[in-house]
């Protein structure tokens, strides 16, 4: 099995250690896993032609192409964002905008994910951000097992969560 941890923070935080710990119980289980952080990518957001939608192909060609890649090619993802204003973070939105090519005949339906949604405040927050990503899968025709949201507002608070991060990349592992 193959899977791609993907992570939205701009920072190093709570947000990319939780997605490292669902990531490491995935490699225990048998799983072949890479963490992609978007943060470290040098990508440009959409460009905003409707010309690779309708060429099912990205006119873009940075960073992110060859992430964009190994997504058709893997069989789970792992998507984590901290919640910024209600929502994913920019880094996290700019990839999604840039799937917009692979979503018209749905070439990854089938594929499984699991999400990690972190931030402090509210819960409300945290529940808008797994909203986009959730409605992001559903545009795509992957498949959600589940949602971990984490209320994590200190540098430090995500390490109280670790278990339940693990448990979500036993799951895309299991499912």
């Amino acid at each position: 099995m193959k899977i791609l941890a993907i992570s939205g923070s701009p920072r190093k935080g709570n947000c990319e250690f939780l997605v490292k710990q669902a990531a490491e119980i995935a490699r225990t289980n048998g799983a072949s896993v890479e963490v992609v952080l978007l943060r470290e990518i040098k990508f440009a957001g959409c460009c905003g032609r409707d010309q690779c939608y309708h060429d099912q192909k990205c006119l873009l060609a940075d960073g992110l192409t060859p992430i964009l890649e190994k997504i058709s090619k893997c069989d789970g993802l792992i998507l984590a964002s901290p919640s910024y204003f209600n929502n994913v973070s920019g880094l996290m939105k700019n990839f999604m905008d840039r799937t917009n090519p692979y979503c018209k005949n749905k070439k990854w339906k089938g594929k499984k994910a699991v999400l990690v949604a972190v931030g402090g405040a509210t819960k409300r927050s945290l529940l808008r951000c797994g909203k986009t990503i959730k409605d992001f899968l559903w545009i795509h025709g992957i498949k959600l097992l589940k949602t971990g949201y984490f209320m994590a507002e200190k540098p430090t608070d995500g390490k109280k969560f670790a278990n339940e991060a693990r448990k979500l990349g036993k799951l895309l592992t299991k499912s």
